[in-house]
């Protein structure tokens, strides 16, 4: 049995709507030039859903807390990410953004909610998640 065989796909589906809509409250803030709340929805803490690697593992508020201006740093990575045509620069990006606590995995999530038709990616921690907050509403 494959772990596909066990996901419910009508909540995959209503999951990533979820998603798209994170996406479009981070470029309304990226688009308002609010820095502080992208970079809190970015780093996943106002939403799980902004990154699910950043909230999982508590590394948002550890961003901002060890990083000067941080916010802007994650905010301006953001904006590289979203001029790219090819995901395969995420990586670099990323690395030489240079932010403490902030790898792949949180910046690769940042890179697929801000330029999603250019670098989605749906990783075992979204999917994990949907399936536990499903299990969890219908658990009742």
């Amino acid at each position: 049995m494959s772990v596909f065989d066990s996901l419910d796909w009508s909540d995959v589906r209503q999951h990533y709507g979820y998603q798209m809509g994170v996406h479009r409250g981070l470029i309304e803030f990226h688009q308002r030039k609010s820095v502080a709340d992208f970079a809190n929805l970015a780093l996943g803490i106002t939403d799980a859903f902004g990154n699910c690697s950043a909230n999982q593992h508590g590394l948002g508020p550890k961003i901002l807390e060890t990083n000067r201006n941080a916010a802007r740093q994650v905010f301006d990575l953001a904006g590289r990410f979203l001029a790219l045509k090819n995901a395969s620069r995420v990586p670099e990006l990323t690395r030489n953004a240079n932010v403490s606590n902030l790898q792949i995995g949180v910046g690769s999530e940042i890179s697929c909610m801000v330029n999603p038709k250019v670098c989605w990616v749906v990783n075992a921690c979204q999917v994990g998640k949907n399936a536990y907050y499903s299990r969890r509403s219908h658990a009742g």
